[in-house]
Parts: structure tokens; sequence; C-alpha cells
């Protein structure tokens, strides 16, 4: 059995540095499985990033890039 997931006020949020591809795309979309609002953040915008905003909004995870050069 599954627990429902938390409203958007009762979330919580993690930010994922490298979150398009790889190691960084399997914790975005493990932690918004669980429940997590997650940030992902990406250096460029890709088809990667694309596609795992697509998958985490398609299970009913929250997610949101940012594009940046940390």
């Amino acid at each position: 059995m599954t627990e429902p997931i938390p409203s958007p006020r009762a979330r919580k949020t993690a930010l994922i540095t490298g979150a398009s591809r790889r190691v960084g795309a399997m914790i975005a979309k493990r932690l918004a499985v669980s429940g997590f609002q997650v940030i992902c953040h990406v250096r460029h915008r890709s088809v990667e990033a694309d596609q795992l905003m697509a998958e985490i909004t398609a299970s009913g995870g929250v997610a949101h890039f940012v594009e940046a050069d940390l």
C-alpha cells in the first residue's frame, strides 16, 4: 500500500545538482516519488532534462528546473 503524497505546503524540497542525467536523474525521480518537490539544476537545458520533468510530473510529482552554471 502506498502512502498519499502530502499537500504542496507539507512537501519537503530537495535541490539536485546535475539532475538531467545518470545519478542525478535517478535521485530526482526517487525523491519525487517519495513526495519531495524537486528543484533540478542543469547547466544547459536538454532533451534529457525535458524528459525527466515530464516523467516526474506524469507520476504526480512536482519538479522545477533551474538552468545555471554553478
